[in-house]
């Protein structure tokens, strides 16, 4: 889903909320901000950086969401020139919330251990989540930079 306007799942421009079920069954909600300008004609082809910002325990994804529109702002912000803008990129904010006790038989956004029955699989649904967001989104691919001192 995409969201070019507000309305009732979209409560910001380029802000959209989803409810993902991964491959192995675990649905949740994810919230992701989309960049100013894209859905303009001419950014059809540009591709974005993605973060992943993980919530609290006791939060979930819709309780960051308003940051994700604060970061947008950042990168349109008039008052400070372009150059000097935080780059335009794609935040997606994962759940990582207990459900049905998973979190007692696993931990906070790791899968629970092998043979533990109906266990937390958050880092399934998170790497699944990645694989949905890369997609259905236009995402720049990760890129490798050699330091040297």
């Amino acid at each position: 889903m995409l969201c070019e306007e507000e309305g009732p799942n979209c409560p910001h421009v380029n802000s959209i909320d989803i409810e993902f079920t991964s491959s192995v069954g675990r649905t949740g909600p994810a919230a992701i901000v989309l960049p100013p300008g894209y859905f303009l004609p001419e950014n059809a082809d540009k591709t974005y950086p993605v973060v992943y910002l993980l919530h609290g325990y006791g939060q979930d994804p819709r309780d960051l969401r308003d940051l994700g529109t604060i970061m947008w702002a950042l990168m349109t912000t008039p008052s400070v020139p372009a150059h000097r803008r935080l780059q335009k990129m794609i935040f997606v904010f994962p759940d990582g919330r207990c459900r049905n006790g998973e979190c007692v038989k696993g931990t906070f956004y790791a899968d629970a251990p092998p043979g533990t029955p109906d266990g937390a699989q958050m880092e399934t649904f998170l790497l699944d989540l990645m694989d949905y967001v890369e997609e259905n989104y236009r995402t720049r691919a990760p890129e490798r930079h050699t330091v040297f001192d």
